[in-house]
């Protein structure tokens, strides 16, 4: 019996001990979770040409950066040689030093291609780049 109770107790202080990180990690993949619908309505934003309203998700830097009228070029660049957007497909996220990316697929007529979206601790997008499709 008593090696019950001091099993009981060293699993309860373990539990104590291990139950805040678990709240912690839980917290943080229900915020990354919620990035995934953000970075595809940003991609959808861009495909409707809307450049102007995904200007509203950059950070500071990255609005000074890529301002509207560069996205603009850009995503006319890759129609002109992918071909007319379709769509999107699978998503892949990552974590790592305390910034969330979402690797989103991006369907085009003659080609899939990756957008990577690195979101900062504010959800605002940090940096956005191609990269292989997940």
């Amino acid at each position: 019996m008593k090696n019950h109770r001091k099993t009981s107790v060293v699993i309860g202080f373990a539990l104590a001990l291990l139950l805040p990180f678990a709240i912690h990690a839980a917290g943080d993949q229900a915020a990354n979770g919620n990035l995934v619908p953000k970075a595809l309505v940003f991609i959808q934003t861009l495909a409707k040409g809307n450049f102007n309203a995904a200007e509203a998700d950059l950070t500071h830097q990255m609005k000074q950066t890529a301002p509207p009228t560069k996205f603009g070029k850009l995503w006319q660049k890759m129609i002109s040689r992918f071909g007319t957007f379709q769509g999107t497909g699978n998503t892949k996220t990552v974590v790592k030093n305390g910034l969330t990316t979402v690797i989103v697929e991006a369907d085009f007529k003659k080609q899939a291609l990756g957008f990577a979206l690195t979101f900062d601790s504010a959800q605002k997008i940090t940096l956005f780049r191609l990269v292989s499709p997940p």
